[in-house]
């Protein structure tokens, strides 16, 4: 199941975000997107969980997080039931997901046509309160790996591909804007005075939160300033030319274009979230220090235009991957810094076979391997994605911070004294200070892998089996975070945490309030019993006198009798002071 947990005045509350527990319908369950603040979800369920839901078909629905309302986000109008989740796909919502766009195999309503040719799917578009509406019946699932700025954050620009060359809907074709109240728009379309033969092959990579830019890859010429070669394919080895287009003036700028034989781009990085900034990587010379044919990383700056930041090594591909979630590199949301992963080595370091975690300021020196020793060698292997994590919804966990100065990764290696298990542990990067520092604790048994940060890098997450805080009572893996500033006070440890003699069961639990056993025990050798209320009173002052006069056996007798006595005043007198004195 998938879980959601806020942080409150007092602590951390975690609700579940699933619809149901019923295990009929839990292999048909998804938490596929969430809300920057997490104050709702879409989640796809073949679970009728609203009146408006048709049984047994899959359905999104919007979860608000604050109250545990569903909404659904793609009703049937037409009454056609589903098969399970299958036919409908691929969803994107707007920033508060009120709004949400998604694939579908067929109709959804009376009088829409089926995709064109039996190519490629129907996009559906539906705002939470008004009518399904009918994007594209030419769409294929090419944003669907890349998908997560596909929508304005208002819901009113969407981006999507066409159908490619290959005639079915996994090809990738043109890329166009859907627009509130507008026709759509194609992207990729060239702007050259005598456009060339083209295969209209584009990828999406991503688009500004206002949808008023978008960044995309293509093989095809498309302006004056490009040296594209009008390759027929876009796939990991080359993608082509990187393009800007604007949607207000309509213009288009190739951002690798510098190459006399053409950018070929490989992948990218990520970018700024105005697009004024992007790192990427191309096989082709486009600044001083590049290598023909090694895949280099660079730097486009809008003003400054391309720089070389270092050559990476061939193997590192899932550091320019288009699946955004297992993409192991970060950039920061003002585009001044970006953290990734390579085996190469880069700026002076060597991880020496290992995995090591760079860090670059755009433009500026050398990368730094924040996952190297002070000798600048690796000892182990870092990584920046849990894969595992990753995947459990469409997300990109936060490994830089939104102004570049911290970065976050997961090592094996002891890269500060404090970290002595032999471990996978948390660390973070200062950029500012140029101090590492343990986020886990370094000294557990059980291994911690860094999970997320807060935007400005304050709140760190990480999973561990170890029980670092008193209100952890077992050894399964638990999600912990590290907070600048501090937290809250720790509760004590739980059952089971406990050792020798402190695990044994008492006999019997003591009444709210009481003191430990051995404070109001009565017998030889023990201390008079003292009270905070009323005082010893002359009955039992009397009863002890009348105890010394007797013989042994009889003050034997007495004792036991006192002892019931003095057990029962004792309540009495504890009564007394949760009461007040009387």
């Amino acid at each position: 199941s998938t879980y959601v947990a806020f942080r409150g005045p007092s602590g951390w509350t975690t609700q579940g975000v699933m619809p149901t527990t019923r295990t009929e319908y839990l292999s048909v369950q998804l938490a596929s997107q969430f809300s920057a603040d997490l104050s709702a979800a879409v989640v796809s369920s073949s679970y009728p969980v609203t009146a408006d839901t048709l049984a047994n078909t899959g359905n999104f629905f919007r979860r608000d997080n604050t109250t545990g309302r569903f909404q659904l986000l793609s009703p049937r109008p037409n009454g056609v039931q589903g098969d399970g989740v299958a036919n409908i796909f691929d969803g994107i919502g707007s920033a508060d997901l009120t709004t949400y766009a998604f694939m579908a195999e067929h109709p959804l309503r009376d009088g829409d046509p089926e995709p064109v040719g039996g190519q490629g799917y129907l996009i559906y578009k539906h705002r939470i309160g008004g009518e399904l509406e009918l994007v594209a019946n030419n769409a294929n699932v090419g944003w669907g790996r890349a998908k997560e700025t596909a929508m304005s954050a208002d819901g009113s620009r969407l981006f999507y591909t066409s159908p490619g060359i290959n005639g079915d809907q996994y090809s990738q074709g043109s890329l166009y804007l859907s627009e509130d109240g507008s026709p759509p728009i194609e992207v990729s379309a060239s702007q050259l005075p005598t456009p060339e033969p083209t295969h209209e092959v584009a990828q999406f990579v991503r688009a500004t939160p206002d949808g008023s830019k978008v960044l995309f890859a293509s093989t095809e010429r498309l302006n004056e300033e490009s040296n594209a070669d009008g390759g027929a394919t876009v796939h990991n080895e080359d993608i082509g030319d990187l393009y800007v287009y604007d949607v207000e003036s309509g213009s288009l700028r190739d951002i690798s274009s510098s190459a006399p034989s053409g950018g070929r781009a490989m992948g990218v990085l990520g970018a700024s979230t105005d697009l004024s900034k992007v790192y990427f990587v191309d096989k082709a010379v486009l600044a001083p220090g590049g290598v023909e044919g090694s895949p280099n990383l660079y730097f486009w700056d809008s003003a400054a235009g391309v720089s070389f930041a270092g050559a990476l090594a061939a193997g590192d591909t899932t550091t320019w991957t288009g699946v955004v979630t297992e993409r192991q590199s970060r950039v920061s949301a003002d585009g001044s810094a970006v953290v990734f992963q390579s085996r190469a080595a880069i700026g002076g370091y060597d991880p020496d076979g290992h995995v090591g975690v760079y860090y670059y300021r755009g433009g500026g020196a050398a990368p730094v391997c924040i996952s190297c020793g002070p000798e600048g060698t690796a000892e182990a292997d870092a990584q920046l994605v849990d894969r595992f994590f990753a995947n459990a919804w469409n997300h990109q966990a936060r490994f830089v911070s939104d102004d570049g100065r911290r970065a976050f990764f997961t090592s094996a290696g002891a890269l500060v004294g404090r970290d002595t298990n032999g471990k996978l542990d948390a660390y973070q990067w200062d950029a500012e200070a140029g101090r590492l520092a343990l986020i886990s604790s370094g000294q557990g048994e059980s291994d911690s892998v860094f999970l997320d940060a807060s935007p400005d890098g304050g709140n760190a997450f990480f999973s561990t089996r170890d029980r670092l805080v008193g209100g952890d009572a077992d050894t399964l893996v638990d999600a912990y975070v590290a907070r600048v500033g501090g937290g809250f006070p720790e509760p004590p440890f739980g059952p089971g945490a406990c050792a020798g003699e402190g695990c044994k069961p008492s006999r019997s639990a003591p009444p709210p309030g009481a003191a430990p056993s051995s404070s109001s025990y009565f017998g030889p050798g023990s201390a008079k019993p003292r009270t905070r209320c009323a005082k010893p009173t002359r009955k039992r002052k009397a009863a002890k006198a009348k105890s010394k006069a007797r013989g042994k056996a009889t003050r034997q007798r007495a004792h036991a009798r006192n002892q019931v006595k003095a057990k029962k005043k004792k309540q009495s007198q504890r009564k007394s002071c949760r009461g007040g004195r009387s």
